[in-house]
């Protein structure tokens, strides 16, 4: 009986006997549930499952096993949601292998692992530099990874993110004109995408543009890219993914170049649970050397970017306490010093040994071996604080002294205030403090003028524009659109082309950059690669070199 089904044709092919036997075993896991929820729910928790096992090994780069298991949950999709998320997936995966053809292999300097909730204000900038969100420039309250925004005093120009009318955060430029600061930009369809961009930073010779972004071509998660300034067209190019082992399979983002030229730092997930980052310290000059990556195992071992613990590179204008004279007192506050910095080490490496302890467990029984290990830690944890509570008091106690005494030990805060870590290595982080809130007059940009809306129901038209207009085509076909083509866009327009295809278009727009603030909330339809088109008088006409600036 068995051999008479496989020959019928139907069970013949390997992947079709995969797909079968796969959904029968988890419907069978599903309707054991039924009395106590809905089978289709069930169903799905049990495809999130497998997803998140897949997940895991992508951020393992074990990334031809993760495509394996992701392709072994298409077949399944047809009961679930889940099909468009796990193909984008697949995608991004694929594009770790692609990408692992080009690495670099750049010195590091330290790494250390922050809370993610203040750790931006570990980056060598100006006490104030950060101003937190919500502010004028950014509404939104503060987020996981978007927290503030970089605005020190000062500045007359600022590159910063913020969310567009589609939700998506988006890079704009504003500029102070001393009473206000100029409606805001955006820098052009090739840095718009329909996930989220965020941390701007401008390189210390302000050519090259570093951010993050989700929604580029990219691995998974948040990824790190550039974008060169051109100056003959006086706009930013395209951003290209900085790659491995700048960008991962987990969340990158926040890259600067140090002012002296020495230093690049970013920060990542890669090595944390999620409510910690890890910053990375690398040598500058050699953010561009390459190295040839065969196995995904060495790509693991290259992207944890381990120091290589050269003390001879201290970096001496990062510590702090140093050009004073070495009398009694000075030398006993610098030991003190030195004590209470090494508390705040450990405590480091025991909060991020609990941390790896915790990304290891995939499944329960793992969970169950590491349970004593992960308690032996945090017991400690309380110990190690008290302790440094304790050294911190005789830290306060010496400089108490030397107030008394008429010795300075440095800043207006107390040193053992002003959290630093890492003074042992070759690269001290100090903690810096955020600025006031940020409030300021800032135009509003007017596109009152444009028609463009999305709505349950889209609308064509026939009445195309007159004079210069621009609008954003977003499909081409050999066949006529239908109301549910167009998912909602209003006004469409169709034109015939002289291949005999057609193609539609959506919006009235006055000004480029009205027609490229809508941009966002086409592609988030699924159709990612619209683009602007400049009509004049109904004819396509060619889009201005500088067009983003006017």
């Amino acid at each position: 009986m068995q051999s008479q089904i496989f020959g019928n044709g139907v069970c013949g092919n390997s992947v079709e006997v995969k797909k079968y036997v796969i959904t029968a075993v988890l419907l069978t896991a599903c309707l054991s549930a039924w009395a106590q929820e809905d089978a289709l729910s069930a169903f799905d928790a049990l495809i999130v499952g497998r997803e998140a096992a897949a997940d895991t090994l992508r951020r393992e780069f074990r990334f031809r096993e993760a495509i394996a298991e992701y392709e072994a949950l298409l077949p399944l999709t047809e009961y679930s949601n889940r099909e468009a998320a796990i193909r984008r997936k697949i995608s991004e995966t694929r594009r770790g292998v692609i990408m692992m053809d080009l690495c670099r292999n750049p010195e590091v300097i330290a790494k250390r692992r922050f809370p993610l909730k203040d750790f931006l204000l570990f980056y060598p900038f100006k006490n104030g530099s950060w101003r937190p969100s919500p502010n004028t420039f950014d509404p939104f309250a503060a987020e996981a990874f978007a927290q503030a925004t970089y605005a020190p005093k000062g500045l007359r120009g600022l590159y910063y993110s913020a969310p567009d009318g589609s939700g998506c955060r988006n890079i704009y430029y504003s500029e102070d004109r001393d009473t206000v600061w100029s409606a805001p930009i955006l820098l052009g369809e090739s840095l718009v995408s329909a996930g989220d961009e965020i941390y701007p930073m401008l390189s210390p010779d302000g050519k090259t543009l570093y951010f993050a972004s989700d929604g580029l071509y990219g691995m998974g998660g948040f990824d790190l890219y550039k974008s060169v300034y051109d100056e003959e067209t006086e706009s930013w190019g395209a951003p290209v993914n900085m790659g491995f082992p700048y960008s991962s399979p987990a969340d990158d983002f926040l890259f600067i170049g140090t002012e002296d030229g020495k230093y690049a730092i970013f920060a990542s997930n890669r090595e944390c649970a999620r409510d910690s980052v890890c910053l990375y310290v690398l040598d500058f000059k050699t953010l561009d050397r390459e190295i040839k990556v065969s196995t995904e195992d060495e790509l693991r071992l290259l992207s944890r970017l381990t120091p290589a613990q050269d003390l001879t590179r201290m970096d001496n204008d990062s510590m702090v306490d140093r050009g004073r004279s070495s009398t009694d007192g000075t030398i006993a506050y610098r030991e003190q010093m030195n004590v209470v910095r090494r508390l705040k080490d450990k405590i480091y490496r025991y909060e991020k040994a609990i941390d790896d302890l915790k990304l290891q467990v995939t499944s329960l029984q793992e969970a169950a071996v590491v349970k004593d290990s992960v308690a032996a830690l945090e017991a400690a944890l309380p110990i190690l604080r008290d302790s440094l509570a304790a050294e911190n008091e005789k830290v306060h106690a010496i400089e108490s002294e030397f107030l008394r005494s008429g010795v300075v030990s440095g800043s207006g805060t107390r040193s053992s205030d002003r959290e630093v870590v890492g003074a042992a290595s070759a690269y001290t982080f100090t903690k810096h403090s955020y600025g006031s809130k940020l409030k300021v007059n800032l135009e509003t940009p007017d596109y009152s003028r444009s028609e463009f809306s999305v709505s349950p129901i889209g609308r064509f038209s026939l009445n195309f524009p007159k004079g210069e207009v621009y609008q954003i085509q977003f499909m081409t076909s050999f066949y006529h659109a239908t109301l549910e083509d167009i998912r909602g866009l209003t006004p469409v327009f169709e034109r015939l082309t002289p291949d005999l295809k057609y193609t539609y278009t959506t919006g009235v727009f006055y000004s480029y950059q009205a027609a490229l603030a809508a941009l966002n909330s086409v592609r988030r339809l699924g159709f990612s690669d619209c683009r602007i088109i400049r009509f004049i008088d109904g004819k396509e006409a060619d889009i201005a070199k500088n067009i983003v600036n006017q």
